[in-house]
């Protein structure tokens, strides 16, 4: 496998509720999101930087496509009936928001990032993609994952994705970005006044982390939290910010906004 040493890896896991309004009665996909963030990954890009997309929304895009509410669909394979139908719609999204050349795509499960000779073939070709300055995107395999090969939700599919990057020594740098609808860990739930700039030790501050609150969402903060324990073990820096924020992704590796977890 060719290594890229000379390119930074920036992988950025984006929220169902960035990528849709799912509050009240208007659940519909948020073209502006895809835009806003498809803007900056593709200059981040242009400028050398290898972006990996891991985006959540193929179930509330299914959902919404036939003109129900996630709060009205309980079966479970229908949920991945759903992800089925949704997926092709939130890839579509991307690629108008990025350009249709500049995309290569893939769903995973646990089995395929770790299981060791499934994990080499799919950096393998992740790292082909990265190297002709596509932007590779990612979605965990609802349709056909069970609780044996599933990661549950996608920051724990990032972080996963992340550590087994870093580990395999293909780019010169790591970092995670989680983007939600939040501006970042905060001491009390969405009290911005007491968001927490910079976390050293993630023990300390796990106690502010909660469940999810939306249909929509599956891991809420516990579960971002989890993923940088996961990241910054394996030397990788993690941020998690608004995902809606005006120039998300600079700001936030700039320090201006959201919760940054350094590693020790």
């Amino acid at each position: 496998m060719n290594s890229q040493q000379e390119k930074n890896l920036l992988i950025i896991k984006v929220g169902t509720n960035v990528l849709a309004d799912t509050e009240h009665d208007s659940e519909k996909l948020n073209k502006t999101s895809f835009e806003n963030i498809g803007r900056e990954v593709r200059h981040l890009s242009d400028s050398g930087t290898g972006i990996i997309l891991v985006s959540s929304g193929a179930i509330t895009a299914g959902i919404v496509d036939e003109g129900k509410k996630r709060k009205e669909v309980k079966n479970a394979v229908e949920l991945q009936r759903y992800a089925a139908r949704g997926w092709d719609r939130v890839l579509q999204q991307w690629k108008l928001a990025i350009g249709d050349k500049r995309i290569s795509s893939t769903m995973l499960t646990k089995r395929e990032v770790h299981t060791k000779s499934m994990r080499d073939k799919a950096l393998s070709v992740i790292n082909c993609c990265l190297s002709h300055n596509d932007i590779f995107i990612v979605n965990e395999n609802d349709t056909i994952s069970d609780d044996e090969i599933k990661f549950g939700d996608n920051d724990t599919l990032a972080a996963a994705l992340a550590v087994e990057c870093i580990n395999a020594g293909l780019f010169t740098s790591v970092k995670l970005l989680l983007l939600t609808n939040v501006g970042g860990l905060n001491k009390v739930a969405h009290d911005s006044t007491t968001l927490i700039r910079k976390v050293t030790d993630i023990t300390s501050v796990e106690q502010y982390a909660g469940d999810a609150t939306s249909n929509h969402s599956r891991g809420g903060m516990k579960t971002k939290v989890d993923a940088a324990r996961t990241a910054t073990r394996a030397g990788i820096e993690t941020y998690i910010t608004n995902g809606r924020t005006t120039r998300v992704i600079t700001r936030t590796l700039d320090g201006e906004v959201g919760t940054r977890f350094v590693v020790s």
